[in-house]
């Protein structure tokens, strides 16, 4: 939701306006990642679109909550400051699941990295943050009680575009999600 949007972007921005060499992710751009391929063609694009369509049309919508922090590498200087998926985690490693075994053949191979479901909410390009830092105490504090629910009835493929003033994100296929089940 956008209000969750709000909250995350402005989280991330107090952070990097007390932290020089941190970026915030800008909250047009937050998301979760379930593959990343890196530079691809126009052909490859067309590919993945048509590659995830089965995938897709079994997958059922459902409920998560957001909220708390990580940070990669988890232990010294963070280089991605991230909030966490807390409630349905697994629903949302099973969609990247689904999505990274439909695109291995197109990405030229399975994705070698664990799948971790979280959205990066800032990255860290200079900055030396310690554990104790004060920004940083103050952003993992904002983070840690909070949960929010979102409901996640679709997937967006997008295209990264970078450029000077970090990316730029073109949604170039939505897939709706079957309707979530109620008990």
């Amino acid at each position: 939701p956008e209000s969750l949007r709000r909250d995350l972007a402005a989280v991330a921005a107090q952070l990097a306006s007390s932290c020089r060499g941190v970026v915030p992710v800008r909250e047009n751009a937050l998301h979760v990642t379930l593959r990343f391929f890196g530079e691809l063609g126009d052909q490859a694009v067309a590919s993945l679109s048509r590659a995830f369509d089965p995938a897709a049309a079994g997958l059922e919508a459902f409920t998560a909550a957001v909220g708390g922090w990580g940070q990669f590498p988890p232990r010294g200087c963070p280089r991605v400051l991230f909030t966490r998926i807390l409630r349905g985690q697994e629903m949302v490693r099973r969609l990247a699941e689904a999505y990274r075994a439909a695109t291995d053949e197109v990405a030229g191979g399975a994705e070698d990295r664990p799948f971790a479901a979280h959205v990066t909410l800032a990255r860290n390009k200079s900055a030396r943050i310690g554990e104790g830092d004060g920004a940083l105490v103050r952003f993992r504090r904002s983070l840690e009680e909070r949960s929010t629910e979102v409901s996640i009835d679709e997937v967006h493929l997008y295209r990264s575009i970078l450029g000077p003033r970090g990316p730029r994100y073109e949604i170039l296929q939505v897939y709706r999600l079957a309707e979530e089940a109620r008990e």
